[in-house]
């Protein structure tokens, strides 16, 4: 299973590493090959919205087709929505994944990406009636918000590892994700 993570410049570290954190550890539960990686539009090095360094594992053009995809927020996401390839990237793979999932300000740039229509969604707080010009089907308060076909959407960081478990709880087992949880010291329960 490839697991694809956006990094850009500003971008929240805790997003994108509590999502690697959780899918590295998953793996030395399960046989099941669980290949998580960066992805950016160009390997070139960014920093973080707390100044760490980051280099993309791969570039679009070289990156393994996803089988789930994850969008963190972060301070530079209106930069972001003014970014052709990446809006091309996310489209084109977020129409193709299984799982598809945005946490925070993230979710403005899979709104972009024309993946929010009609979908149940939600956001940083303040950023809330924001998602309505992307025609989703609702914007809700809750924590994590789950769509019947794969797409999840966190209003909080802490949210994007409580998604990642959520998608090692359904492409590997529950069982995996409740090992995984344990192991990082995290409260999480199947979504409903």
């Amino acid at each position: 299973m490839n697991i694809a993570v956006l990094i850009y410049f500003d971008a929240l570290e805790l997003e994108l590493t509590g999502v690697l954190t959780v899918f590295r550890t998953a793996a030395k539960y399960t046989d099941m090959e669980l290949n998580a990686y960066t992805v950016s539009r160009t390997r070139a090095s960014v920093v973080g919205a707390s100044g760490l360094v980051m280099t993309p594992t791969y570039a679009f053009s070289a990156a393994p087709e996803p089988d789930a995809l994850f969008v963190p927020g972060g301070s530079s996401v209106d930069r972001m929505l003014k970014d052709a390839p990446t809006r091309d990237y996310l489209k084109t793979q977020g129409e193709r994944v299984q799982y598809l999932c945005a946490s925070s300000s993230g979710a403005l740039l899979v709104g972009d990406a024309g993946l929010i229509a009609g979908q149940f969604v939600t956001t940083f707080p303040t950023l809330l009636e924001t998602l309505w010009k992307y025609d989703p089907a609702d914007v809700r308060t809750d924590e994590i918000v789950r769509n019947p076909n794969g797409r999840l959407f966190s209003s909080r960081s802490s949210g994007a590892a409580l998604m990642a478990l959520e998608v090692v709880g359904r492409c590997v087992s529950l069982e995996v994700a409740a090992q995984t949880a344990e192991h990082l010291g995290v409260e999480w329960k199947p979504l409903e």
